[in-house]
């Protein structure tokens, strides 16, 4: 049997797999709190997009330490 339902690596537009955090009492969401990015959000919880579209990264994790770039 041929698996059509194979879990692609591809980006999905506007699909990113992400969890919220808050750090110092801001909410952040990210891809992951141990080595994942952290990507700004805005007041419903949505990822905040610069002028190209692009989700803004304001940092990541890295062995569980958030780090703001």
């Amino acid at each position: 049997e041929d698996d059509e339902e194979e879990d692609n690596d591809e980006e999905d537009d506007e699909e990113l797999d992400v969890e919220d955090v808050e750090i110092d009492g801001v909410q952040y969401l990210t891809t992951s709190t141990e080595n994942g990015e952290i990507y700004k959000c805005d007041e419903d919880g949505e990822i905040v997009e610069d002028e190209n579209g692009d989700f803004v990264i304001c940092g990541y994790f890295k062995n569980g330490i958030a780090n703001f770039i």
